[in-house]
């Protein structure tokens, strides 16, 4: 087979259009399609706040999550109080992390940017109500190198006093999105 050879620059733009079909450019990391992502977990939490106001929480629970199927959260945050609200702390992502694990040890992780409110709404009852914004930091498995991102919300129940703190009760939800896991 012989090709004849075009000159000029409709024929340049043709041999372009040739190897961009016939020679397709890589995906750059972290360019990978993003797909929604929706998770919910329910478990126990212990919350030690220290002189200052700083909390140290500690969670973990069980659930269900969108491409993680049946599975567990186990994070920990550190939680600063607000300077104007003595009712509100903040989560700063920068101390925050959170692993997602299924049931075959595949794990996202996550951090958490956002701010937490104490309700005391319901006469005798003390609840912690969260929201703000995460970003999935990558993970293991067919979840290595993960990016994506979303909302969290939170409703905690205040059951008890420790030594250090509160512990209780709470219901977490993640919703956003991630790039398609890998097989």
């Amino acid at each position: 087979m012989r090709f004849a050879a075009v000159r000029g620059p409709v024929g340049m733009a043709s041999g372009f259009l040739v190897l961009a079909i016939i020679c397709p450019t890589p995906q750059l990391a972290g360019a990978a399609e993003q797909v929604p992502f929706d998770s919910r977990y329910a478990g126990t939490f212990t919350l030690a706040i220290d002189a200052n106001g700083n909390g140290d929480l500690l969670f973990a629970g069980a659930g269900i999550a969108r491409h993680l199927g049946q599975s567990t959260v186990d994070g920990h945050s550190i939680t600063t109080p607000s300077a104007t609200d003595p009712l509100r702390s903040i989560i700063d992502d920068d101390h925050d992390a959170v692993a997602l694990v299924a049931a075959n040890g595949d794990e996202i992780h996550l951090s958490k940017l956002g701010e937490e409110v104490l309700d005391f709404s319901v006469p005798g009852r003390i609840f912690i109500r969260g929201s703000g914004t995460f970003r999935v930091k990558g993970g293991t498995g067919r979840f290595a190198g993960a990016t994506g991102s979303g909302t969290f919300d939170v409703v905690a129940e205040v059951i008890g006093f420790g030594a250090s703190g509160p512990f209780g009760i709470f219901d977490l939800r993640f919703a956003g999105t991630i790039s398609s896991p890998g097989d």
